[in-house]
């Protein structure tokens, strides 16, 4: 799906951030990877619970560790399910259903 706002054009994907599934097919644990990351695991924790709302660089941290892709963190969501996720500012942005997205597409204008 596209969405065009004035000279604005998102390509908006049906996905999900699934940190945890990726951590534990690493083999890597939630300890190590706290210690390569350099935060507690507390905050590890707060990742995996986030999923869709941390940052590109936080997820690109986390694959260095892991020693895989950004991309191998998205996986497709099921089809009832719709989720935008937009980079903005260096923040991940996460809405939920269309007329959210549609919403924040229009405050960009």
């Amino acid at each position: 799906m596209r969405i065009f706002a004035e000279n604005l054009i998102i390509q908006v994907f049906y996905i999900m951030i699934d940190i945890k599934q990726s951590i534990k097919n690493s083999g890597v644990g939630i300890t190590e990877l706290a210690d390569k990351l350099n935060v507690s695991r507390q905050t590890v924790h707060y990742y995996i619970n986030q999923g869709n709302k941390n940052s590109i660089d936080t997820l690109e941290k986390i694959a260095a560790v892991l020693g895989i892709s950004v991309a191998d963190f998205f996986t497709p969501a099921c089809s009832d399910d719709f989720t935008a996720f937009v980079s903005n500012k260096g923040e991940m942005v996460r809405l939920n259903s269309v007329s959210e997205f549609k919403k924040y597409a229009d405050s960009l204008s």
